[in-house]
């Protein structure tokens, strides 16, 4: 589906083998199934110059999954420790977000984790602000309804996406 949105590239830049997958299991869990075939299709790169997604074969620290997990868990921990009203629940915690992407302007896109992997929600944590908005579907769902106008992200910026959204791989 999104494929139909955003043209993937011709030479998609690291594309995780079955070691990487492996060991992102064994060192973090299974991930969903969605997410793992879009990052064989895209690889590493970004979405309309804005979205990028994590990539555990990502040799750019910035944009590796693991990584970023790791980043983004003490982020996280320290918006708990300052907000008295707003709680955000952290992986592995039941429901806990687990990091995916971010955008240019530094809002950051998770799973809403539970059991299965293949049923996790999106939830975008703005840039400046700590209530989590919330979208009941998955990662490819939400970024095609994202790119095609379908879905509004209030986090994101009026001229996001263009009128052809692409994906440039790096």
């Amino acid at each position: 589906m999104f494929e139909s949105i955003v043209l993937p590239p011709r030479n998609p830049a690291e594309v995780p083998d079955a070691v990487t997958w492996s060991s992102v299991q064994m060192n973090l869990t299974k991930l969903p199934n969605d997410y793992k075939a879009f990052i064989q299709l895209y690889g590493t790169g970004c979405i309309d110059a804005f979205i990028w997604i994590y990539n555990p074969a990502s040799k750019n620290p910035n944009l590796n999954l693991e990584q970023q997990v790791v980043s983004q868990k003490t982020t996280l921990k320290e918006v708990n420790e300052s907000e008295v009203e707003t709680f955000i629940p952290l992986f592995p915690s039941p429901h806990g977000v687990l990091p995916f992407g971010i955008t240019d302007n530094g809002d950051v896109l998770f799973w809403e984790t539970y059991r299965n992997p293949n049923s996790w929600t999106v939830a975008v944590l703005a840039a400046r602000s700590s209530p989590l908005l919330r979208f009941d579907m998955n990662m490819t769902s939400f970024l095609a309804g994202v790119c095609d106008g379908s879905i509004i992200c209030e986090a994101f910026p009026k001229d996001f996406p263009s009128l052809k959204p692409h994906f440039a791989a790096c």
